[in-house]
Order: C-alpha cells, then sequence, then structure tokens
C-alpha cells in the first residue's frame, strides 16, 4: 500500500519528520511536499514533477522529473539551482 511505499523511501530524522522522500518512476504526493515550494515548481516548471525532496539544516533540495535540482532556504525562498 501507499503507507509502506513511502515508509521504504523516505528517511526520517530524530523528531520523525522526514528528512528525504524520493520516488522511483512517480510524482511525490503533494501533501509531502511544502506548499510554497509546489507553488514555486507549478509556476516555474509547470510540466515537471517533484520526484526526491530532501531537508537538510539549513535548506531544501527538490529534483524534478527532468534532472533539474532546485535549492530553498527554510523559509521557503529560492536560492538556486544545484548542478
Amino acid at each position: 500500500d501507499f503507507k509502506n511505499m513511502l515508509d521504504r523511501r523516505r528517511g526520517f530524522m530524530r523528531n520523525g519528520e522526514w528528512r528525504e522522500v524520493s520516488m522511483r518512476y512517480s510524482a511525490i504526493p503533494a501533501p509531502l511536499i511544502p506548499a510554497p515550494i509546489a507553488d514555486y515548481v507549478k509556476q516555474h516548471h509547470p510540466n515537471l514533477n517533484v520526484v526526491k525532496i530532501e531537508r537538510e539544516r539549513k535548506t531544501y533540495e527538490v529534483k524534478l522529473n527532468n534532472g533539474l535540482q532546485l535549492r530553498f532556504d527554510r523559509s521557503f525562498r529560492f536560492i538556486g539551482w544545484d548542478d
């Protein structure tokens, strides 16, 4: 089922929040993506999907299904691309 699929692909921090979610063949479910990040992707990359999201100490890293990687600060402001 869906919950078990996520449990296998999701890393957790000590407080129980997810650290990383990665989907191999489909987009990450919208409820797992912070709304400001989802809004940014929808506005700037409307034909692409988030296939990986990682929460780091000070940033979020988001990978789109075309391989483009975006970086956001902890306030969900876009700060650049990763190669």
